[in-house]
């Protein structure tokens, strides 16, 4: 750099004994410049830019977002991720991001959504690198910009050490065949970038919630995203902890724990703690034989310490609770909150993660294969009953202890046509051997 380009950065007023005629020496210059420099400091992080940001990907997960932002969550920013622009306009939500160039949606094809997301990668980059150290990506999969995007955006957090958490919606099973296998390829790729993802299955939320209308069933898939981070947000934020929990105790439950459960209920009255936690567990998110398989733990209670405290017995009941992970799970905590708010009341948040083998095997198998994820989330119906391998007993099979080993090891919500054969197998094989004992 010249004398001359040194000049350009230098008001005369900021040097006032340098006569406006005259041409400074450069090692004054350069002496006046290190003494002015001295006193400049980068700038410090705006303690006030939220750590925590939801992100919503596409159509379905921005109207989540926005359902979130008129319920209002402090502590948390909200940003929509859009490839249509008119949408991102009437999305309440102040940040808004364009996925792409023309702003016309991705036309429900999800590697156009793909390309858009890549086009504006460094945008989404910039959304990110703002002191986020966690992220929230909300996306319906099965169309074009949630599906292809989505995972683009968990790839960039994941790049940046951010903890990323995808919150998904899977079509309902009468949908096309095209849409649920791009959602699940969507679902797929997603994984892979992810620390955990929370998987909501609109057939399960269907099936659940039956006598309610269409659009209140929707309705509760954008309340559990508002359930989902608002009670991570209690959590690492909350005020009068008595056992405390932070932001490092939700990282260790959440960092590469893939499939996680997040929930969080209220109740009253005689074993509320026992109820609360009863009905934080009676969510269509939750496979309830999966529970107690997994690895990683955390449960947070909130009282009123003035109107009604926790107590011993109560406490008694969560460490209930807790004993039925004692034999798989490695990391175990439990938090306690005051809030006079509450009344009579309790909250019970329960977050769990790392389920089965997961955690053990993970950088060794193999991705899962679309046809596994659509038996996972797409199980038979009760009223489909042809989809069952159903095996029903004989009196002679009732007497051989192979038939009813092999029945009790596969139940049916699992079992397929091969082991309902083999089973069949068994059978006439003890019912040979029951005829030759007659004849004999």
């Amino acid at each position: 750099m010249s004398d001359d380009q040194v000049l350009d950065f230098i008001s005369v007023e900021s040097v006032p004994d340098v006569q406006q005629s005259a041409a400074p020496d450069a090692e004054d210059v350069a002496e006046r410049l290190q003494a002015e420099s001295i006193n400049f400091k980068l700038p410090e992080r705006n303690k006030q830019v939220p750590i925590i940001k939801v992100v919503g990907v596409g159509g379905g997960g921005s109207n989540a977002v926005d359902h979130m932002f008129h319920k209002g969550i402090e502590g948390v920013a909200f940003v929509n991720c859009n490839t249509d622009e008119a949408s991102l306009q009437r999305s309440p939500v102040p940040m808004h991001l364009l996925l792409g160039k023309d702003g016309l949606g991705a036309g429900n094809i999800p590697d156009r959504g793909r390309q858009a997301a890549e086009e504006s990668v460094d945008a989404i980059r910039t959304m990110l690198s703002d002191g986020t150290r966690m992220v929230f990506i909300a996306a319906c999969l099965g169309g074009g910009t949630g599906t292809g995007a989505a995972p683009v955006i968990a790839r960039e957090a994941q790049a940046r050490g951010i903890l990323t958490i995808g919150i998904v919606t899977l079509p309902m099973r009468s949908e096309s065949k095209t849409k649920i296998r791009n959602a699940l390829r969507g679902l797929e790729q997603m994984e892979g970038y992810v620390d955990a993802m929370i998987v909501i299955s609109n057939q399960r939320l269907f099936d659940f919630y039956k006598d309610t209308p269409c659009v209140t069933a929707y309705g509760y898939a954008d309340d559990m995203l508002y359930n989902a981070a608002g009670s991570i947000v209690d959590i690492i934020m909350g005020k009068g902890y008595y056992h405390a929990v932070d932001f490092h105790d939700v990282e260790e439950v959440l960092r590469k724990g893939q499939k996680a459960y997040i929930s969080t209920a209220y109740a009253e009255g005689p074993a509320r703690v026992s109820k609360a936690i009863g009905q934080a567990l009676n969510s269509p998110l939750l496979n309830y034989k999966e529970m107690y398989e997994a690895h990683r733990i955390l449960i947070s209670l909130t009282f009123s310490q003035k109107q009604a405290p926790l107590m011993t017995d109560e406490m008694n009941e969560v460490m209930d609770f807790l004993k039925g992970f004692e034999e798989t799970s490695n990391w175990v905590k439990y938090g306690l909150a005051m809030d006079d708010s509450l009344g009579d009341k309790v909250k019970v948040t329960i977050l769990v993660s790392g389920f089965s083998s997961e955690e053990d095997e993970r950088e060794n198998r193999p991705v899962k294969v679309s046809n596994e994820l659509y038996d996972l989330y797409y199980p038979p119906t009760p009223n489909n009953q042809k989809n069952y391998y159903i095996y029903t007993f004989t009196p002679e099979s009732l007497d051989n202890n192979e038939v009813i080993a092999k029945v009790m090891s596969v139940p049916t919500y699992k079992r397929n046509a091969g082991v309902l054969n083999e089973i069949k197998g068994l059978e006439r094989q003890a019912l040979k051997t029951a005829q030759g004992q007659t004849q004999k």
